[in-house]
């Protein structure tokens, strides 16, 4: 029988053990209930599956890199790390080059795009003020 009823509910009223009832759920979630939210990233449409795995590869390398200090390992690291780039450089351009070409048939892809790559100046009410 749980401590909440330990004999002494029937001298209790119903809120009283309520509160008791509830107090105990919320301290028990509250220290065994994880918190942290974790959010998903958003991947970039010209990241291909082979360049996933590339990064994966890259990233572990570094991982035991930073461990041992071989400088084999940073050699290769920074090999793959090149690689990687420029791989990503030529996914995006035949990304782009790929919506340019469909742009007559729908336009939407491109405009998303090109509307995702412009930088927003964002003014704070007050400093609006002050420079008029």
């Amino acid at each position: 029988m749980p401590w909440y009823f330990n004999g002494g509910q029937n001298n209790r009223t119903v809120n009283e053990n309520w509160k008791l009832i509830k107090s105990f759920l919320e301290r028990t979630v509250k220290k065994n209930v994880p918190t942290k939210r974790t959010g998903t990233k958003t991947s970039l449409p010209w990241v291909t599956d082979s360049i996933r795995k590339l990064i994966r590869r890259r990233d572990r390398l570094h991982a035991i890199f930073k461990k041992t200090n071989n400088n084999k390992l940073r050699d290769k690291w920074a090999d793959l790390r090149s690689r990687i780039k420029k791989e990503v450089q030529i996914s995006h351009t035949n990304y782009v080059n790929g919506m340019i070409g469909d742009i007559k048939h729908d336009t939407k892809p491109f405009w998303r795009y090109i509307n995702g790559k412009k930088k927003k100046n964002m003014v704070f009410p007050l400093l609006k003020r002050i420079a008029n």
